[in-house]
């Protein structure tokens, strides 16, 4: 993908590129491949892929960059399915919009090494597609969601009536939990050693999981910044930061 000299490298003409491209999230990038080759990939791709885009997003940028200048004619690429959106599918809406997408399968089970995940095949060419086909079925276009709907929701805007109203809430990070009879017992127990009952950062908690799931009751420990305030809850002075209880 980049030279020695952290330019991209230089790619021969081709009349088909066909390739498995490797998946590696966004959020990933510098923990894997280091400060240095990730600064010069965001750099030599910069405007034309997300920086929190995955990596494999930018074989497809690529293609399209050598697709357009004439030297290369068609391609297929294998994609984890999560390039069908957020900053992952900006790499595709260029060629959507240009209708160029000619077959596409938008979610298929992959298994390589041991390794199960989702997959999108994305195959497109230096002219508007004539017979698109979206998971083996003709359709008149594919989206850049890898949809072919009627209506194009990639197009979708936010409704300023709804400025305000909803966020995306709280996200437990830490993986352990405890049983929801230990913590009723945290809830009962006397007051501690700083006068103040275990509740106080004891907080009910729920998301849209749980709502859907009809799992409503949860407590979440609020640690967070406070580690020193924390300390003086007896019980809850030995629990990882963030964790979070089953329903209780």
């Amino acid at each position: 993908m980049l030279a020695d000299d952290g330019n991209q490298a230089a790619w021969p003409t081709a009349d088909v590129i066909v390739g498995n491209p490797p998946f590696l999230g966004g959020k990933r990038l510098r923990s894997v491949l280091g400060d240095v080759y990730s600064d010069r990939l965001f750099a030599a791709h910069r405007g034309k892929v997300p920086a929190d885009a995955d990596l494999v997003c930018y074989w497809f940028a690529r293609v399209q960059e050598e697709m357009t200048t004439g030297r290369v004619r068609h391609a297929g690429l294998v994609a984890t399915n999560s390039i069908r959106g957020g900053a992952n599918r900006r790499v595709l809406e260029p060629i959507a919009a240009a209708g160029n997408i000619s077959m596409a399968w938008s979610d298929e089970p992959w298994t390589l090494d041991g390794a199960a995940v989702r997959v999108s095949l994305v195959g497109w060419g230096r002219g508007q597609a004539t017979a698109p086909v979206l998971d083996g079925v003709a359709v008149p276009a594919i989206h850049s969601d890898l949809t072919a709907g009627v209506a194009n929701l990639t197009t979708a805007r936010r409704l300023q009536a709804n400025a305000g109203v909803a966020f995306i809430g709280t996200m437990k990070k830490a993986p352990f939990e405890v049983s929801g009879v230990e913590a009723r017992m945290w809830l009962l127990e006397p007051s501690n050693p700083n006068s103040k009952q275990n509740a106080a950062v004891l907080a009910p908690w729920s998301n849209g999981n749980r709502a859907v799931q009809r799992c409503l009751r949860a407590r979440l420990l609020r640690r967070g910044r406070m580690p020193p305030r924390a300390a003086r809850y007896r019980s809850c002075a030995s629990v990882p930061v963030g964790l979070a209880f089953r329903m209780l």
